[in-house]
């Protein structure tokens, strides 16, 4: 397939992938692009790139989740935080640990006793680590779920099957349960991918696909005579390396679920390879044949563009890149051992990555649901008005609006005035939000627009919308937990003992008893938690 081909077809995904992105949200990003093409010697956007460790011990491939990384070192398992530079180790034994994974929840690895193999688990909320059901290698989590890669008998042989548990305590769901060996499965909120050398003969391998939604079943993504290896998903896009059985070529193929579209997205002469996805955004990595050298890649799925982010020295898929959001990680050689190197990307001179809340704003912003002011400045620290948060926390939840969701003949508030036909902003998202009741009003007629919006009212807007348009129940929260805040209002105190429950809140700066929620909300603040109302509670 050609590149041209590739990249029309994937255009047609980008307008689509994220649900519903409106015409102002297209016309605000390429404002941004042509921002961005305006030359400025002061301008830290782009990509920063940086070595995380420096001591001397080689680290293991490290994975990553926001903020945070883990990683082995002398088989034992580490966390550190990309921001602060916090490490903390999670093991202190004399037993074989390795291959980690993190997701917002949970840390997983494996663990070798001597006999065999236990995918271990480490809690984020409380600080336990237990064994799961699973025996099995190359762990991968994303919230709650952890699948892995379990050998078992069958007929007399072994076999490479695809296990899956929910975390904490849920028994062992065999995925597959046959003659092939399915090797390296990765796992983006429900969906699970893999690859399977087939029987008979294991001379080829295919993309598997599974929706534990759906059930489970395996469905085969791939029928080819070309090598199909090294897949990975964040839920929404699928990505796998190609390489034809008679080349030592190789390229990386993307699937889109939702679509049923597949695409080539390099088609170059060289080999590209072990590629990670984390929406808009590819990683992997290439290299000539007889080159030492390895490069790690960054393909922009917006704008189809390729950055190298760095060099590396691959040695197997398992130390492939990985990447989050606006965030790539890998391991690189300095001469004496491996260290963990890092690259981040920033749209936002005000907001560079090592600001405590560069991960949700940047994310949200590659998403296109919050942009800056021009001139690369988003102000983190300015007060947001009750219409500009209808906007952003609509866009958020992914709910549809347009010219039609307002009616000046049956306004859902009397103190907009008339609706301009030809901007969405405000009255059409007010509208939405309020058609979806995540916005009651100030009063029954009036929803003050142009007043700072609380950070309570951000919390209950936000946690509102996500219950009714995402039909996510809400948990009740323990009784004798005890949170960050002690904020009882009958309006607005149950939702924020939710988020403060739910994790939602953490990574406010100065989240404590002495925070107000009734003080006005930043540009940051909102980011935060939409973002990570989004992370937690999106289906």
């Amino acid at each position: 397939m050609s590149a041209t081909r590739a990249a029309y077809l994937w255009s047609r995904f980008r307008a689509i992938a994220l649900g519903r992105i409106s015409t102002a949200c297209v016309l605000t990003f390429l404002a941004a692009v042509v921002a961005l093409a305006s030359p400025s010697s002061a301008s830290a956007v782009g990509w920063v790139t940086w070595q995380v460790t420096h001591n001397d011990t080689s680290e293991g491939p490290p994975l990553i989740c926001g903020n945070w990384i883990t990683f082995e070192r002398d088989s034992e398992i580490y966390i550190r935080n990309l921001v602060t530079g916090e490490e903390m180790r999670l093991t202190s034994n004399t037993l074989q640990e390795e291959w980690p994974d993190i997701s917002r929840r949970y840390v997983v690895w494996d663990r070798w006793d001597g006999q065999q193999w236990t995918v271990m688990a480490w809690d984020c909320a409380t600080g336990l680590t237990f064994p799961t059901a699973l025996h099995g290698l190359y762990p991968s989590v994303s919230g709650s779920r952890v699948v892995c890669e379990q050998i078992d008998m069958i007929q007399g042989s072994y076999f490479a099957q695809v296990a899956a548990q929910t975390l904490p305590g849920g028994g062992a769901l065999y995925l597959t349960w046959d003659m092939n060996q399915n090797q390296h499965p990765r796992i983006g909120r429900d969906l699970v991918v893999w690859s399977g050398l087939m029987s008979p003969g294991y001379f080829t391998a295919e993309i598997f696909k599974a929706d534990l939604a759906l059930g489970g079943g395996p469905v085969r993504l791939t029928d080819d005579s070309s090598n199909d290896t090294s897949p990975d998903t964040d839920g929404l896009v699928i990505v796998w390396t190609q390489c034809p059985a008679t080349s030592e070529d190789a390229e990386i193929w993307g699937h889109t679920p939702v679509l049923g579209l597949t695409a080539a997205l390099t088609n170059n002469s060289v080999y590209d390879g072990f590629p990670a996805v984390s929406f808009p955004r590819i990683t992997y990595v290439s290299y000539a044949a007889g080159n030492t050298t390895v490069q790690v890649q960054v393909l922009d799925l917006w704008t189809f563009t390729t950055t190298t982010l760095g060099t590396t020295r691959i040695l197997y898929e398992s130390q492939k890149a990985e990447i989050d959001g606006p965030r790539v990680v890998w391991i690189d050689h300095d001469g004496h051992d491996f260290e963990i190197w890092a690259a981040a990307y920033c749209s936002f001179d005000d907001v560079p990555h090592t600001h405590p809340n560069y991960f949700a704003i940047q994310s949200l912003a590659d998403l296109l649901i919050i942009s800056g002011y021009g001139g690369n400045r988003f102000g983190p620290d300015d007060l947001v008005r009750r219409a500009q948060y209808a906007k952003m926390v609509v866009g958020a939840l992914n709910i549809p609006v347009s010219e039609a969701s307002w009616l000046d003949t049956a306004p859902p508030f009397q103190d907009l005035g008339p609706d301009n036909p030809l901007d969405l902003y405000p009255h059409d998202y007010v509208a939405a939000a309020a058609a979806n009741k995540i916005t009651l009003g100030t009063t029954p007629t009036k929803f003050d627009p142009w007043s700072n919006v609380t950070r309570a009212q951000v919390v209950t807007m936000a946690l509102r919308g996500a219950s009714l348009w995402w039909k996510v129940p809400l948990p009740a929260v323990p009784a004798g937990w005890v949170g960050h805040l002690t904020f009882t209002d009958p309006t607005h105190g149950g939702y924020m003992r939710q988020a403060d429950y739910l994790g939602i809140l953490d990574g406010i700066v100065g989240l404590g008893p002495g925070w107000n929620p009734w003080a006005p909300a930043t540009r940051a603040e909102v980011a935060q938690i939409l973002w990570a109302t989004r992370d937690v509670l999106m289906p």
